[in-house]
């Protein structure tokens, strides 16, 4: 039998992460984020394109990693970081939603 103590420190773990992770997700607008879709950005790197154009920034998050293409609009970030939301369709695909970008200094 569990240890009543055990158990309800284990529930408010559980309960404490679901919030923080709940509060991370309070600001991304809906059509962005369906609570999994978005994530800060842990990684940029630059990509040139073959046409010899302006090089791209390639953008990884947890929810994988995508390349932002030419003139697409940035939000502004609620928290100073840059994020993005990313959505897979059925052959594993990823398409950008939305790119959060931290205010201009």
């Amino acid at each position: 039998m569990d240890h009543p103590v055990k158990s309800m420190a284990a529930a408010g773990l559980v309960l404490g992460l679901t919030f923080a992770f709940a509060k991370a997700h309070s600001w991304y607008p809906p059509e962005c984020c369906h609570d999994v879709d978005c994530a800060p950005v842990e990684s940029i790197s630059k990509v040139q394109p073959e046409d010899g154009s302006a090089p791209l920034l390639r953008v990884t998050s947890s929810v994988g990693t995508v390349v932002i293409p030419a003139g697409f609009p940035a939000r502004p970030s609620k928290d100073h970081r840059m994020h993005i939301c990313v959505s897979y369709d059925e052959f594993g695909g990823r398409a950008l939603l939305c790119w959060f970008m931290p205010p201009s200094t």
